[in-house]
């Protein structure tokens, strides 16, 4: 019985269960057909990747040989160590090392290199002296004591994000620890570990100075740092700032200069931390430098430098 202009028949639609039965197996086919195309893409390209690896690591044994168990391990120690060395970029890494595999060749005649060092840091001068590495875009090293307080951490700080090498000179820089080993390395430690905590550096570059150098320690001093795996440094080339305070900008400007000529790879120790004089011949002994060709690097721990002992 109609019941009204829009009335419209309700009809239930009844599906028999055959017409689901058919539909879940249209569904199945389409499904195992899809995995089989997927699967025998995978197959070929894994077969390929398979290939094109095989034939990288072919190219790999062909142009490289393993060292000895006893070289390959000292290769990792000395990764390790440099992990706290300097940051720099690409192109002076491709030329530090360089300098580093002439070096340890002995071939050194053709170079013009010049490791500038700072001892007895950092002080509320190293600011300036930073400053003056960028003006240049000198890469140096600095030897440092231990000096608390937040203008210090700054600087360490600094020396590190601006891509110097940060190395230890002692917390304490007392010769009189000489006499006493033990007391002596706790001091380096001590200090290693300061450098560490803060500049954030999980290794420091392991690079040391002797207070005076190696010839005023010992051959127990010697020894113990070696053993406990830094690599120490002295220097052949002064300005001559560390026994006179009297030396004007121009004398110290000339033997900076007159000291570099003398040396194919210079390693270079100053104490313009402390003495205002060295800093003002920093300006001329770097642009004289340059302009005659000498790059300066930053020291890093497997390079064969100068000692004394």
């Amino acid at each position: 019985m109609r019941k009204g202009r829009y009335y419209r028949s309700k009809r239930k639609i009844h599906l028999k269960p055959r017409f689901f039965i058919v539909l879940a197996a249209v569904l199945l086919v389409c499904l195992v057909v899809s995995s089989m195309v997927i699967g025998r893409h995978n197959i070929e390209k894994g077969a390929a990747a398979q290939e094109q690896i095989a034939g990288k690591m072919a190219e790999v044994s062909s142009s490289f040989q393993v060292p000895a168990a006893a070289g390959v391990l000292q290769m990792a120690v000395n990764e390790q160590k440099k992990a706290g060395g300097p940051r720099v970029d690409a192109e002076l890494r491709a030329k530090m090392d360089e300098v580093k595999a002439k070096l340890a060749a002995g071939d050194t005649a053709d170079l013009k290199v010049v490791f500038f060092s700072f001892d007895d840091g950092p002080s509320e001068h190293t600011g300036e002296i930073l400053d003056m590495l960028k003006k240049y875009n000198i890469k140096a090293t600095f030897f440092t004591n231990g000096r608390e307080g937040p203008a210090m951490e700054e600087a360490y700080r600094r020396i590190v994000k601006e891509g110097h090498t940060l190395a230890n000179h002692t917390w304490s820089h007392q010769y009189s620890l000489y006499n006493n080993p033990d007391a002596f390395y706790a001091d380096v430690e001590k200090l290693d570990a300061y450098q560490k905590q803060v500049t954030g550096l999980k290794q420091t570059s392991h690079l040391f100075r002797f207070p005076g150098g190696s010839a005023n320690a010992n051959a127990t001093c010697t020894r113990g740092i070696v053993n406990r795996g830094y690599n120490y440094v002295d220097w052949n080339v002064v300005c001559g700032d560390g026994t006179s305070n009297s030396l004007s900008v121009d004398q110290l400007t000339k033997n900076f200069i007159d000291g570099v000529h003398g040396h194919n790879v210079s390693t270079v120790l100053c104490h313009a931390e402390q003495k205002e004089n060295t800093r003002k011949a920093l300006d001329k002994t770097f642009k004289t430098l340059l302009k005659e060709g000498y790059t300066f690097l930053p020291m890093e721990y497997d390079m064969e430098l100068p000692r004394q002992l």
